[in-house]
Formats: structure tokens, C-alpha cells, sequence
């Protein structure tokens, strides 16, 4: 009877024990899986720590209204050139902020994004709000994989290109998270406030830069240039940047800059969309594909139609000297300058070359004055216009609210007559004074001297009269 009751015991506890078996046999899975397993897991949440990054870098740099100034920088960027000298190209882009006229406080709203650990390392040491890009950085979750972006991406080559396609993915991203943004290459120097010269019209989508400026605001002609814009986020922005991207792989050996250029001239993406585009003067927001800026007005200085970094910094500090001196001078100094890139060849002789540069001098003296005389009477119609509508709300009891917003569009327009006139002082001033410098050397007859001093008349007799 015990024999068999110990038999009963034995044999249920060896069922349990196969039963524990068994499970702990179905429930196993090899390390490796288990390793597998949590690679997978960690992938997934690497793209959301990334994202938070980006979340939090951005609404440190942004205005209450969500807005940033976006630039992008590699090693190159903020080494010296190979020549070794100081500064790097990072080193001008920051210093224009510093020298430029109510620029520095912009420097809290500047989000740079780096794409290696050089830069971002540069980046922290300054103390800026800074981003860290990496390859497999994307709303969509798919990478470019090992892409290396430390070094210099010479212009037009395969990497240069892929490089920019991989910035335009990235501002997408920012565009989606409903931020508005200028971008600038660090190329650009800051020598004004942009926002002075940019429209706040909330309707506009895009105000692009120009290489050339053909004169028309408007103009789907005009040749554009990526390298600075202000663009708000909304629905339309984001379909145009989305497509853009998308077309990358169906346009081998362009730039993004090319296929935005097509879309925009040859495929009509902006009147597809509707969108309300801006392309901008190349008086205010100018570069080196062309000869001479006004320095009275310009805003921002672009070294575009240089291929490498050592020509860009070769120009700019040039441009950064003659601004100082600018500054300096005042209303009394010169008010043009003339860059030609450090890597562009001139086939004339230096004799050649300063008599045309004199003459040119002239005509571009000249044109300045002849611009600055439309802009004021521009600026003075604008007056009566916004004057006769305040007076008329007033004579039919507007809204109290709409009449104040209206009384300070007409301030808005008073203050730049004064501004305007100054701006016309100088450059009269400074025209006659290179008249006086060619005569003296004996170069007074020709149809530029005539046109200088037909100007010069002009304003004078403006300055007389009782416009001014």
C-alpha cells in the first residue's frame, strides 16, 4: 500500500517536471535572436530620439512665431582653406552678423546643422544653437546609409550634389514641423538685417535670390539661386519641396538648384500650386555674379559664381574690409564695390582693366543715383496713397482698431522718405566726386560723363525744390 502510494508521488512529480520541460523548451529563443530582437527595437526608437533632437533644437532657435534662420556647414566649412590662413568661411559667415547693422541679435534665432562631428564640435564650442545631420536622418525613415560629408564638396561634383539633394530633404522635415525659415549658405554675409528688405506679407510663399535680376519681382525668368531664401510653411511650400526632392533621381548630373530653376521656369510648378513667389533684387541681396553691389542698401553679400572655398574667402574677407570701411566712412565714403572671384582669370591688362573699372565705375555711380531717385518717388506716392486712404477712413467713422493699423502703415511709409533721401546724399555725393577724380586725370568727354552729369543736375535740382 505505501509501495504504491510513493509510485503515485514519484510519478507525478516527474510529469511537472517534463511538463516544465517542455514549456521552457517551447518558450526558448537562441541569444542571438534575442540580440536580434533588441537591435530591432532600439532602431525603431533611435529615429524619434533623433526627431526630438530636432524638435528641441528648433524651438530654441525659432521666434514666438516659428520662424529660423537655417544654415548648413561640413568640416570645410570651418577649417581654414588649405592655404592655412585664418579665417575659415564659418569664421566670416559669423562675423558678418557681428559687423552688420541689426544683425547680431538674429544670431539667437541661427540653427546650424552640421553633417559631421567636426563642425558640430565647432559649433557647440561657439555656443550656437547647434544640430547635428546625419545620414540615416529622415522623416520618412529610409537614409542614405555612410554617406561622408566632412570634406570639401567642390562645386557640381557627384558629392557636391548629393550633398545639397540631402539639405533639401532635410529642410522638407523642417517645413512639415511648420516652421518658416530663411536659409543662407555660410557663404552669405549678413551685412543688414534681411527682414528689413524681405516682404512680411504673409501671402508670400518663397522670396528666392537671384543670380541676375532681370528687374521684374515677379518674373519666373529670373535665374534663382538656393543658396538664401525665406519660405513659410504651409500645405503648398511643402508639395513644392516634396516634389523637388523627388525628382532627384530622375535628374543625374543637376544640381537641386537646376531642377527647382526648371520646375519653376519650364514646368510651371508655381502657377500648378498657386504659389505666391517673390524673386529678389539683386541690389539688396546681391553676389558675386555680378561686378558691384550698392553697399548703401545691400543687405547680404553671396560669393555665388566661385567654384571652390579658398576663392569664396578670398572675396569675402575683401567685401567684409570694405564694409567696415563703409561703416566707418559713413554716408561721405564710397558707396560701390567691385568684386571679381578670386578663381575667375581676366584676359585684359591691368591698364586695361583700371580704365574700364574707372568708366564702369561711373555708369554704375550713375545708374545708383538714377535708382535711388525712382525709389524715392516710389516711396512718395506710396505716401499720398496711404494718406488719402487713412483720411478717407477717417471721414466715414472707420473701425477705431482698423484706423490705428492704417495710421501706422502711413508711418511705416514716412519713415523710409528720410531714409531714402539720405541714401540719395551719399550716392549723389559720392558720384560727383568720382566725376572730379576722372576729370582731373582727363577723361571728361563721353556718353557717360553726360549721363553722370545729367543725373547729377537732376538731384540737385530735387534738393531745391519742394519735394525734398
Amino acid at each position: 500500500m505505501d509501495r504504491s502510494k510513493n509510485n503515485i508521488k514519484n510519478i507525478t512529480i516527474l510529469s511537472l517536471i517534463l511538463a516544465a520541460t517542455i514549456i521552457l523548451i517551447c518558450s526558448w529563443e537562441p541569444l542571438a535572436d534575442k540580440s536580434s530582437l533588441l537591435q530591432r527595437h532600439s532602431s525603431r526608437l533611435q529615429p524619434f530620439a533623433r526627431n526630438d533632437e530636432l524638435r528641441t533644437a528648433l524651438g530654441k532657435a525659432s521666434t514666438p512665431d516659428k520662424t529660423v534662420v537655417i544654415s548648413v556647414i561640413n568640416k570645410a566649412y570651418v577649417e581654414p582653406p588649405p592655404t592655412g590662413e585664418a579665417p575659415s568661411m564659418f569664421d566670416l559667415f559669423l562675423e558678418g552678423f557681428w559687423a552688420g547693422e541689426g544683425t547680431r541679435p538674429l544670431v539667437e534665432h541661427l540653427l546650424i546643422v552640421a553633417v559631421d562631428d567636426t563642425a558640430h564640435e565647432r559649433c557647440l564650442f561657439l555656443r550656437l544653437n547647434c544640430y547635428r545631420l546625419r545620414a540615416a536622418d529622415d522623416a520618412s525613415g529610409s537614409g542614405d546609409g555612410d554617406v561622408d560629408f566632412a570634406g570639401e564638396k567642390v562645386y557640381m561634383t557627384n558629392e557636391f550634389i548629393e550633398m545639397m539633394w540631402r539639405r533639401t530633404r532635410f529642410l522638407l522635415d523642417v517645413l512639415r514641423r511648420g516652421y518658416d525659415f530663411i536659409f543662407t549658405d555660410t557663404d552669405v554675409l549678413w551685412l543688414r538685417n534681411p527682414f528689413t528688405r524681405l516682404s512680411m506679407n504673409q501671402t508670400l510663399d518663397l522670396q528666392i535670390s537671384t543670380d541676375y535680376f532681370n528687374g521684374n519681382t515677379t518674373s519666373e525668368k529670373n535665374p534663382i539661386n538656393t543658396g538664401f531664401y525665406f519660405i513659410r510653411s504651409n500645405k503648398k511650400t511643402i508639395t513644392l519641396f516634396q516634389r523637388w526632392y523627388d525628382m532627384r533621381r530622375n535628374s543625374t548630373g543637376l544640381k537641386e538648384q537646376d531642377v527647382l530653376q526648371n520646375m519653376i521656369r519650364d514646368k510651371g510648378v508655381v502657377g500648378e500650386l498657386g504659389l505666391n513667389v517673390r524673386f529678389l533684387d539683386t541690389q539688396y541681396f546681391s553676389g558675386f555674379c555680378k561686378d558691384s553691389r550698392d553697399v548703401g542698401v545691400v543687405a547680404t553679400v553671396h560669393a555665388n559664381c566661385c567654384r571652390s572655398i579658398r576663392a569664396k574667402v578670398a572675396d569675402l574677407k575683401r567685401a567684409l574690409r570694405d564694409w567696415k570701411r563703409f561703416k566707418n566712412l559713413g554716408f561721405g565714403g564710397s558707396t560701390n564695390v567691385q568684386y571679381s572671384c578670386a578663381n575667375q582669370k581676366l584676359s585684359r591688362s591691368p591698364a586695361q582693366r583700371k580704365k574700364m573699372a574707372t568708366v564702369r565705375n561711373l555708369k554704375i555711380k550713375t545708374s545708383t543715383c538714377k535708382r535711388i531717385v525712382k525709389e524715392l518717388h516710389s516711396y512718395e506716392k506710396e505716401v499720398e496713397r496711404e494718406a488719402a486712404k487713412t483720411a478717407d477712413m477717417k471721414a466715414k467713422g472707420a473701425d477705431p482698431y482698423d484706423l490705428k493699423q492704417q495710421e501706422n502703415v502711413l508711418a511705416e511709409s514716412r519713415m523710409m522718405v528720410p531714409d531714402c533721401r539720405k541714401r540719395l546724399e551719399a550716392a549723389l555725393s559720392d558720384l560727383k566726386g568720382t566725376v572730379a577724380e576722372l576729370e582731373e586725370s582727363g577723361q571728361k568727354e563721353g556718353p557717360e560723363f553726360d549721363d553722370a552729369r545729367s543725373i547729377i543736375a537732376e538731384v540737385e535740382q530735387l534738393f531745391q525744390s519742394s519735394e525734398l
